[in-house]
């Protein structure tokens, strides 16, 4: 009896130890999007690409337009939070882009996502974020 309940005690204690780093929301949020808003703010003109990506390990990477941003990330439900962000500091031609994609990380707390489009949303409600699945 004593390891049948030792048994049942481990397996349950090994089925909670998932965590919810990477619940999935209708197709995923890990891989590599493209940001082709931040805030208001269209990033089409930005001097580099503007990405983020959300690795399988917990951990997010991305561009800003300038600078390079990475961290860690985890996701409850659709309750996305980013810690331990990071930034390179360089100055170039697009920081009104860079200014609105950093604003937007800082301040984002849901994510929607479905198939190739997900969108960050602030506290209220807003979307910070707009959001297309990179397929390169």
């Amino acid at each position: 009896m004593r390891s049948k309940t030792l048994c049942l005690a481990v397996a349950l204690t090994l089925a909670s130890c998932g965590g919810t780093k990477n619940v999935f929301i209708d197709g995923g949020l890990t891989g590599s999007w493209a940001i082709e808003r931040a805030l208001d703010t269209d990033t089409a003109g930005s001097e580099e690409q503007t990405w983020i990506s959300f690795g399988e390990d917990g951990r997010m990477n991305g561009c800003a337009g300038v600078n390079l941003f990475f961290g860690e990330y985890s996701l409850e439900g659709s309750q996305l939070s980013l810690s331990n962000v990071g930034m390179t500091r360089r100055l170039g031609a697009s920081m009104d882009v860079e200014r609105a994609v950093t604003e937007a990380i800082n301040t984002l707390r849901t994510v929607s996502v479905s198939k190739d489009r997900a969108y960050c949303l602030g506290e209220e409600g807003d979307t910070l974020l707009w959001l297309r699945r990179k397929t390169d």
